[in-house]
């Protein structure tokens, strides 16, 4: 591996000037930067990270969702176990 200060010289030494254009290995800047938004567009990196984020999120919802349900349900019971207990020694 070389240098990246040299590596870094040498992609800014092949921009060439031509008429009003700049190039770059055949590119001309509006192709250039063209391909780059392309394959910007086509990656699915992101995407991948998002879905992830995105299942997480539901998933501690419907969590949150279920523990409200049965923490209600259980708490009713435990008061309602409470009253028979008390009618029992009664």
């Amino acid at each position: 591996m070389g240098d990246p200060d040299s590596d870094r010289c040498r992609t800014v030494s092949s921009w060439s000037r031509s008429s009003t254009k700049q190039t770059l290995k055949g590119f001309t800047m509006t192709s250039f930067i063209s391909e780059i938004y392309t394959r910007f567009l086509k990656s699915d990196d992101g995407a991948v990270t998002v879905d992830f984020v995105v299942l997480t999120a539901a998933i501690v919802v419907l969590g949150l969702a279920i523990g409200t349900t049965v923490s209600r349900g259980v708490i009713g019971l435990g008061n309602d176990i409470e009253d028979t207990m008390v009618d029992m020694t009664n």
